[in-house]
């Protein structure tokens, strides 16, 4: 009983039943959302806002979620908006005031599989541009993280027009900024990628009729 292989056989044996049991995702479609929402293991951590290596765990099947992180998870694989919309609340910005299906035709939306580089827009193998934002406009603001320190910048044009000490701070000056150039506010992650997108003015991906 000592064997580690015989042991994790057995968690996952033991993990199985009670996911059959109370009607949870199996490990295999978990797997398969995560691939749908284009998401690494660890950024569907993030975006769950569980801990590191847990969906590596639900995906071996030696461990399984709970009834709430389950349902999270199917509302993020079934309802467009929901993935997008949960990046925007993990980076403190006004996603709670908004409704959901704002959150469902923008770039960020996992399900178009479409990620957002530093550098620019990159499709997926089999993604097409149905949807997309325009190029980006030489006003909009970008709220990144300081590359030569270790707070957080805006900047417009390439240019830095503001500097703070919390990603917070930095996230409410540019939506200022923003809302008086009446731009987008372009928000990202620690990675440089983009984690949410607040239009303030003509919206350039008008919602679909």
């Amino acid at each position: 009983m000592n064997d580690p292989g015989q042991l994790e056989r057995l968690g996952r044996e033991a993990a199985a039943r009670i996911r059959a049991s109370e009607g949870l995702l199996t490990s295999d479609q978990i797997r398969a959302i995560r691939e749908r929402l284009a998401l690494s293991q660890a950024a569907f951590e993030q975006l769950l806002d569980v801990g590191p290596k847990t969906v590596v765990r639900w995906e071996r099947g030696t461990v399984f979620q709970n009834r709430s992180t389950d349902a999270l998870i199917r509302a993020a694989d079934a309802v467009p908006g929901v993935a997008p919309f949960l990046d925007a609340l993990r980076n403190n910005v006004d996603a709670a005031t908004q409704p959901i299906s704002g959150f469902a035709n923008r770039p960020e939306n996992h399900h178009q599989k479409i990620r957002t580089a530093r550098n620019g827009m990159v499709l997926k193998k089999g993604a097409t541009t149905k949807g997309m934002s325009p190029m980006p406009s030489k006003k909009d603001v970008h709220t990144v993280k300081d590359g030569g320190g270790k707070g957080w910048v805006n900047k417009v044009a390439g240019e830095s027009v503001s500097a703070h000490r919390t990603q917070k701070k930095a996230i409410e000056k540019g939506r200022t900024i923003a809302k008086q150039a009446e731009s987008e506010h372009l928000i990202h992650g620690t990675d440089g990628q983009i984690r949410a997108r607040n239009t303030y003015g003509k919206d350039p991906i008008p919602p679909q009729r």
